[in-house]
């Protein structure tokens, strides 16, 4: 409710002009706290109506004002028990409330204590664990660089690969050439080795043939030697004959012969005058050494042997 400058209520000035019961109250209605307000004079509504005397509608608005004021005093009171109750009710429920509180904080500490407890273990823990940390930052730098090493070396290897690839496309290439040309090889070597199986039958032919011919003309040639043989031991006995025919002449003549020379003797006086008695003697006849030769050629000349046949 809004006040004048004298600290009066609409209530106050009501009384105090002397208004009628029904605007008391309504007033009184809207209103009731208004009865024990006081204005700036300490006066109450009532303290006014009082004051004034009577008027009219007097005793009604005594009346109703004594009545709010009885209605008000027994809600204050009714207000005031219940304050009271409230107050002991919450007195009860604050100590309730301390005690349960208390011991919640006895078991927060508890708790709190178990926290700082493990608090220092989990410090303990994260210390252990910023080691670790700081160890496996190490480790990932380590591997970092090791990776780095062999992604380096990685591609390396890709483009070796690449390279060995392009090489093994070329030898590929190659192999293939190479396989053509160790078919035609085959074929060649297959005709090569049918070549070689006829000119070995061919050989063996004429080997068969050359050992035939040769035996052949052995046996020819060993009953040729035979007769040569027979004929130079005759024509030695002839020349021995001549030589013993010289020989007598000379004795005739009375001229001594030295003995017949050895291969030790060739150079005493003795195989000089046999040497000249002995060119005297081819003077007359063939020397051997002649009549040798000339049967080696008629030898020769009936063995008509051709180069082919001794190759």
């Amino acid at each position: 409710m809004a006040e004048s400058h004298f600290g009066e209520l609409p209530l106050h000035a009501a009384v105090r002009c002397g208004a009628c019961a029904e605007v008391v109250n309504c007033l009184l209605a809207s209103y009731p706290a208004a009865v024990f307000a006081r204005d700036n004079s300490g006066c109450t509504p009532l303290d006014i109506l009082n004051g004034t005397g009577k008027m009219m509608d007097h005793d009604v608005v005594v009346a109703a004002l004594n009545r709010t004021i009885n209605v008000l005093t027994k809600e204050e009171l009714e207000w005031d028990t219940k304050i009271k109750t409230m107050e002991k009710e919450f007195q009860s429920s604050k100590e309730r409330k301390r005690r349960e509180h208390e011991q919640i904080l006895e078991r927060k500490n508890a708790e709190i204590e178990d926290l700082r407890r493990e608090l220092e273990q989990e410090k303990l823990a994260t210390s252990n664990l910023a080691k670790k940390v700081i160890q496996t930052e190490k480790i990932v730098e380590l591997k970092s660089t090791i990776e780095t090493r062999y992604q380096e070396r990685l591609k390396k290897c890709e483009e070796d690969i690449k390279i060995l690839k392009t090489s093994n496309s070329q030898r590929k290439a190659k192999i293939k050439e190479m396989e053509t040309i160790i078919t035609c090889d085959k074929k060649s070597i297959t005709e090569l080795n049918s070549r070689v199986q006829l000119l070995q039958a061919q050989f063996t032919a004429v080997c068969d043939e050359e050992e035939t011919f040769v035996a052949s003309t052995v046996a020819k040639a060993e009953s040729q030697m035979k007769i040569l043989m027979e004929a130079q031991m005759m024509f030695i006995k002839e020349t021995e004959k001549k030589k013993e025919r010289l020989r007598a002449r000379v004795g005739r003549l009375g001229i001594t012969l030295p003995p017949k020379k050895f291969p030790s003797d060739f150079e005493t006086p003795e195989a000089i005058e046999e040497e000249d008695m002995e060119s005297l003697a081819h003077a007359e006849e063939p020397s051997d050494e002649e009549v040798a030769e000339k049967a080696l050629a008629a030898a020769m000349a009936q063995f008509p042997i051709s180069e082919e046949n001794n190759e």
